[in-house]
């Protein structure tokens, strides 16, 4: 079978893409793909500072509620054996059950009676007040106490604050 010489020509005569439609294209893709890129890193960002808050959030939350939990079975402010002096990194004192209790941070680390309640923390301080809410060094008339840390991850930190007063006082 022989194909007319009419059909020949149409079908060479059919072009493809020419080079600036390509360039085109592919630049238009390129656009596109350095776009996407920017969204997926700044996702990735924005879950890694959540993910860090989360987690030094839920740390230091913790410890506050721990020591909270403690402080409020403080018999008297007699029973404070620490030095009371302002912004002190230190708390012993002896709860109602004459259990004697031991805060301290050192370095980076919040220990509880020797066992690390909180790591990661760029400070830590505990501030006593007396019954007209002005600070004190004087523990006998101490009437509150407050305890205020910050901890951080990466880039990240958070400062939590919490002022407590015992039952007995």
């Amino acid at each position: 079978m022989m194909i007319p010489r009419a059909d020949l020509k149409v079908r060479f005569d059919q072009r493809g893409f020419t080079m600036v439609e390509l360039v085109i294209v592919i630049v238009l893709v390129g656009v596109i793909a350095m776009t996407a890129s920017i969204l997926i890193g700044q996702a990735a960002k924005t879950y890694q500072s959540s993910d860090n808050y989360s987690a030094i959030s839920n740390q230091g939350r913790l410890a506050l509620e721990m020591m909270a939990r403690e402080i409020r079975l403080l018999r008297s402010p007699a029973d404070i054996t620490s030095s009371c002096a302002a912004a002190t990194t230190a708390l012993n004192f002896t709860d109602t059950n004459g259990t004697p209790v031991t805060y301290s941070f050192a370095g980076s680390t919040l220990s509880a009676g020797g066992v690390p309640l909180a790591d990661n923390l760029t400070a830590f301080t505990i501030t006593y007040y007396d019954k007209s809410n002005s600070p004190t060094n004087i523990c006998g008339s101490a009437w509150s106490i407050a305890v205020s840390l910050t901890a951080a991850q990466g880039s990240d930190s958070l400062t939590m604050r919490t002022r407590i007063h015992p039952r007995s006082f």
